[in-house]
């Protein structure tokens, strides 16, 4: 907890997690929510590298070891910009549209070739994907029709 509180506290200028956070949900509402597009995307792929660069220089001025929201909230904050890279990054990879991902420059379904899961994972070098074959049981595979 000590040096967690240091690396947050150091006393060097900074910006809050709090304004970070908003301008994170703001590119996922605006680029990564059910209606997406390759440059949407791309975009706010971008932006959230840029948040994670900025989340480095984040201070906080309360150094309680007990009950410290404000140290939660930018420790979570590396967690949210990590997740929020993962969904784009599985986002962008999926040329298709499927249930609540609806890319708009590919508004079909393909199951040829997106009959799979994707799975993601956090990892050095950024977002890393793979896939899992989807088991179909009692249950075909087509498209909703409402």
């Amino acid at each position: 907890l000590r040096a967690r509180l240091d690396r947050f506290n150091s006393g060097a200028k900074g910006e809050s997690a709090a304004v970070i956070k908003r301008e994170m949900q703001a590119v996922m509402m605006e680029h990564g929510s059910v209606f997406r597009t390759d440059a949407g995307l791309a975009q706010a792929m971008a932006k959230i590298k840029e948040l994670q660069d900025r989340r480095q220089r984040v201070v906080i001025t309360d150094d309680a070891r007990e009950f410290n929201t404000a140290l939660v909230e930018a420790v979570e904050l590396g967690a949210l910009l990590t997740l929020a890279e993962l969904i784009l990054a599985a986002a962008r990879d999926r040329t298709e549209s499927r249930g609540a991902h609806f890319r708009e420059d590919f508004p079909a379904r393909n199951d040829e070739n997106w009959l799979k899961h994707t799975l993601v994972r956090a990892a050095s070098g950024g977002p890393e994907l793979s896939y899992k074959p989807v088991v179909i049981t009692r249950f075909q595979p087509k498209p909703r029709t409402y």
